[in-house]
């Protein structure tokens, strides 16, 4: 998953720094888990999905190590599929064979 999520990046030409969760010295389950992650790395803000994780997720522990929570509010764009009508919320793979990077 690291090496394709890394290439599609460079594709897109975003630019970042990727950590292996296992590389770190990190304990815990659940949202416990992602705040000493996200502790472990100085971060300020978690993005988290717009989905499940707004039950399950305890944003409050967050608040608590100074971390701002967001959840993400993708809007699928409509793009130009090569068969047939559009199907929406496929993977980024699928936009880019469709239209190309430079999109």
């Amino acid at each position: 998953n690291k090496y394709l999520i890394t290439k599609i990046c460079g594709f897109l030409g975003i630019e970042g720094t990727f950590v292996d969760a296992s590389t770190l010295d990190v304990k815990g389950s659940g949202t416990d888990l992602l705040v000493n992650i996200c502790d472990a790395l100085d971060a300020d803000v978690y993005l988290s999905g717009s989905g499940g994780s707004q039950v399950y997720l305890d944003s409050s522990r967050f608040e608590e190590k100074g971390i701002d929570v967001d959840f993400q509010g993708f809007q699928n764009p409509i793009y130009p599929q090569q068969f047939g009508e559009f199907i929406p919320n496929l993977s980024v793979i699928d936009f880019l064979l469709n239209c190309g990077a430079e999109q």
